[in-house]
């Protein structure tokens, strides 16, 4: 007698699951490097926005340049472009997944 893992149906039928869940690990795999960079991103920009804004502070009262307060203006803005192009990146992956989803369907 075969044990009942080792019966052709049950076989079959495992690998039918499988490849009926194969294609939502996948969009979950494409999809979550997109979400960690939105989050690294996130907080990048949170960080310099912080820093901007103490720099702000205390460029007012004169304790630092206009060279450091300009830098830390230039590293905010750079942060929020790289948070901006990783929101676009990740809608893309999204408009993509929803696309072939959709070409599956028809």
């Amino acid at each position: 007698m075969r044990a009942w893992s080792s019966c052709p149906q049950r076989q079959r039928r495992r690998a039918q699951g499988r490849r009926a869940g194969a294609p939502q690990r996948r969009r979950a795999i494409r999809a979550a490097p997109a979400q960690a960079q939105i989050a690294a991103a996130q907080a990048a920009y949170t960080e310099a926005d912080a820093t901007w804004r103490r720099f702000a502070e205390i460029y007012g009262k004169g304790f630092v340049s206009k060279a450091q307060f300009d830098a830390e203006r230039a590293r905010r803005d750079a942060a929020q472009a790289a948070l901006q192009s990783a929101q676009a990146q990740s809608s893309q992956i999204g408009q993509r997944l929803r696309l072939h989803r959709a070409a599956r369907t028809v």
